[in-house]
């Protein structure tokens, strides 16, 4: 699923679910396009729908868990050491960034998790 299907099946649950009317997701749209950000930042921005209730409806379309990198702890030597195995156009094309490594395994956070064409 493209980042703009995403963003589109949970708008639509967003409506289905009588937690934002149409006509203000609508304006939240507008309010996206004036500005440089995606069409669910641009809900939370207007106070649309609580980030708990956003984060819910993003985990049900992605079937993964949603997480606030704000309560991460960043560590510039792990940054740094993982930035050298994970090519950097893949990072900017996906907007992730690695946040755990196990033995074989980097657990990474990305805008859309779903996006078919980078996660296989």
């Amino acid at each position: 699923m493209r980042h703009a299907e995403f963003e589109q099946a949970v708008a639509d649950r967003l409506v289905q679910y009588g937690y934002v009317k149409a006509p203000l997701l609508e304006r939240a749209r507008e309010f996206q396009k004036t500005r440089s950000m995606t069409l669910l930042r641009a809900v939370v921005e207007l106070k649309l729908v609580s980030t708990d209730k956003l984060n819910g409806i993003m985990e049900e379309v992605s079937g993964t868990s949603a997480v606030d990198p704000s309560l991460l702890t960043v560590y510039p030597e792990y940054v740094e050491t993982v930035s050298k195995l994970i090519p950097k156009e893949f990072v900017t094309q996906t907007l992730m960034f690695p946040v755990q490594s196990e033995l074989d395994t980097i657990r990474v956070c990305m805008l859309n998790p779903t996006d078919k064409v980078f996660v296989g």
